[in-house]
This record gives structure tokens, C-alpha cells and sequence, in this order.
């Protein structure tokens, strides 16, 4: 949870001062939440009124709420529907069970629609069940429709979380499909760490054209409380062993090893393994079941490096206290995403990034610090 802020006049605002109905107050101070994040404070009150939302965030800053506070409250007193559409299965999963914690209190199901599980249980929890809030993936969504298992009729509310790596993973055909499905006159909210041209465009085409775009930083701003070091491997000192050093100086921390593709990161894992690291893969050559497994067993210490590819850079949520950037990111809203999974909840963090002196990690440094308005420090030792 994000600590409490006060302005300058001594005002610390809370659920109940942005119009929250008392019933989700209460839901979310059972949880300890009484407090809005910047994004929050800003989204939630034009939100209410049913106004169209391109809202842009750093990662972890509490964008879930921000929409789904006003999506659920909005659905108190009648039989309104509504849909939130994510990229990945595990920020499907994080915003399911957050959302959740206010559907309960006020009497609204939801249902998870999600790849990687059995389809069976969840057409079953879709015909035997009064489902108000659908939460789920595009595959998954745009399947479940063809096959007619699943009707969005009466769906008033649309959000779409991560916009922008939605299109970065190819689904814009799909929500677009999706979302033909959905009456015309409803409310949409897009959420991003990022918002480019393009994600701007996609929002123009599914949007009213007064939308309003929120931002409490400039798009793609780095977390705050990330401490950021670029290392180069160079005079025979890989990037294998710049890692071990990194590991050793960290020894006891949770630390995320992010990699480009999937098949390296069994390499790594398995690599560090068997040099005896507490490590686990985690990437989408892994099954759903394992994925949980690794997941788990990262947030119980029972791994305390997680080796992964970017399906881990967005919608796992937990205290992490390093990131380790085995490969230059090709593209840079990843790095913002990717850094953004330690730093979080006002905790400090550190990300780290491996190079090498070719044009290629040359030419996507150059896109990063583009994006993020600064260079990255380098480390005196390693520059």
C-alpha cells in the first residue's frame, strides 16, 4: 500500500473525500487501503461521472483501483455489466483478486477468463453463475465469444489495462474484435506506465472524442525509488560473471533476471541452478501450473531468483528488491516496465543493466534514456 501523503495544507485525502460510496470504503480499510494514490485521487472523481479515461502511471501506483472503483461502484443499484481485458494471465489474476475485494462487499461476481486453465470450469462459472464483471485475457475473451459461451451484452464499463503491451504482443486485432461486441455508448478506460502515438491512436478509435488523458508523471517515467546502474561486460569479464558479482552483493535479496527470449531463460536458470542459486524459470514456454509453482515459490523464498521473460515485467506484484537486466531491452517501454517491478509501495530498489559495446544494445540504450529523459549512471568499474 502506498503511504499516506498529506499536502501542503496539511490535507491527507482519503476514498470517502473523492465521492467513494461507504460500503467500498469500508472494503478497502478492512484492507488497510485508506488512502488514494495520486492516480487514484485524479481518475476516480471523473471516473464516477462516466467520463472516457486514457490514464498513464507509473507501474505499481495503484491503477487498478483507479478504475476499478468507479467501474464497481457505477454497477451498485442496477444490472449494469462490465469488462476489463489485460495482456497476461498473471495481471489478470492480481487485478481479479483486487477487484474482488470490493465485488464481495457489494454483491457483485466476477469471472476470471484466462488462458493456460481448463476452458470447461470456466464455461461452467459462466452458465451457472449471475456474472457482472468479466476479467480476462484477449485470447481467452475472443475465443469464449465465437463459441458463444459467452455474450457481453449489457456491458456498460470497458478498462483496458497495460495498453501498451497489448499492442506490443499483437492483441489489437482481438480487442478490437472484443470489443465489437460491446454496445457503442459506454464508458472505456485505457491505462498504461506508457503512452505513445500509438497507443494514443488505438484509444481515438474505441473512445469518445472527449476522452480526458490523466498522467500524475510524464509517460514513461522511471519509479522514483529505483536506483539505476548500466554495466558493461568488456576485458574478458562477461556478462555471466558481472551477474555472479551482482548475485553475491546481493546475496538474501529477491532478485528478478529478466532475459529477451523465452529459450534463454531456461539456459540461465538452469545455469544458475546448477551452481547451486535458489533459482526458478519463468516465461511462457512454462505451463500455467508452473508458472503458479515459480510464482509461489518466489514470493515464499523458497526461490529467491526468479529468471524470466517480459511476461513477468508487468502484473506480478510483490517486494521485490532487485532487478537485473541480463539483456538490453529491444524495446523501450519494457525497461520502464521492467524496473518497475522493485521500487515499489514507497520501497527503494535497484535495477541493473547488462551490455555489451555493439551497435545493437547501442541503438536501444539510445531508445531508452530517449523515453526516460536521462541517461542511465553508469558503474565506474564497469563503463
Amino acid at each position: 500500500m502506498v503511504s499516506p501523503r498529506t499536502s501542503e495544507t496539511g490535507f491527507s485525502p482519503t476514498f470517502a473525500d473523492l465521492g467513494v460510496h461507504p460500503d467500498i470504503v469500508r472494503a478497502l480499510a478492512e484492507r488497510n487501503i485508506v488512502n488514494p494514490t495520486p492516480i487514484q485521487e485524479r481518475v476516480i472523481p471523473s471516473a464516477l461521472l462516466g467520463n472516457d479515461i486514457i490514464g498513464g502511471a507509473q507501474t505499481g501506483t495503484g491503477k487498478t483501483l483507479a478504475f476499478g472503483i468507479p467501474i464497481l461502484q457505477q454497477m451498485m443499484g442496477n444490472n449494469d455489466k462490465a469488462l476489463v481485458i489485460l495482456p497476461t494471465r498473471e495481471l489478470a489474476q492480481q487485478v481479479e483478486q483486487m477487484l474482488n475485494v470490493i465485488a464481495k462487499e457489494i454483491k457483485i461476481q466476477i469471472a476470471l477468463l484466462i488462458g493456460g486453465v481448463p476452458k470447461n470450469m470456466q464455461i461452467a462459472t459462466l452458465r451457472q453463475s449471475e456474472i457482472r464483471l468479466f476479467v480476462g485475457t484477449p485470447g481467452r475473451l475472443k475465443d469464449f465469444l465465437q463459441a458463444k459461451v459467452l455474450t457481453l451484452e449489457g456491458v456498460t464499463k470497458v478498462a483496458l489495462d497495460e495498453g501498451d503491451q497489448m499492442l506490443d504482443m499483437g492483441f489489437e486485432p482481438d480487442v478490437k474484435n472484443i470489443l465489437s461486441h460491446v454496445q457503442r455508448d459506454r464508458q472505456t478506460m485505457l491505462f498504461s506506465a506508457t503512452i505513445d502515438g500509438t497507443v494514443s491512436e488505438l484509444a481515438a478509435s474505441m473512445m469518445r472524442k472527449d476522452a480526458q488523458r490523466i498522467e500524475v508523471a510524464p509517460s514513461g517515467t522511471a519509479a522514483e525509488n529505483v536506483e539505476q546502474q548500466l554495466l558493461f561486460a568488456h576485458g574478458g569479464l562477461g556478462k555471466f560473471q558481472l551477474l555472479e558479482r551482482l548475485l553475491a552483493k546481493h546475496r538474501g535479496s529477491s532478485i528478478i533476471v529478466f532475459r529477451n527470449r523465452k529459450y534463454d531463460v531456461a539456459r540461465l536458470a538452469n545455469g544458475l541452478k546448477n551452481l547451486g542459486y535458489k533459482a526458478v524459470e519463468f516465461s511462457k514456454d512454462c505451463s500455467q501450473s508452473d508458472r503458479e509453482d515459480a510464482w509461489q515459490g518466489f514470493l515464499s523464498r523458497k526461490y529467491l531468483i526468479l529468471v524470466a521473460s517480459d511476461v513477468a515485467g508487468r502484473g506480478l506484484d510483490s517486494i521485490v528488491d532487485v532487478v537485473i537486466n541480463y539483456d538490453v531491452p529491444t524495446v523501450a517501454n519494457t525497461y520502464v516496465h521492467r524496473i518497475g517491478r522493485t521500487g515499489r509501495a514507497d520501497r527503494s530498489g535497484i535495477a541493473y543493466t547488462l551490455a555489451i559495446r555493439d551497435k545493437i544494445d547501442a541503438q536501444n540504450l539510445a531508445e531508452i534514456e530517449r523515453l526516460i529523459g536521462k541517461q542511465i549512471p553508469r558503474d565506474p568499474q564497469h563503463s
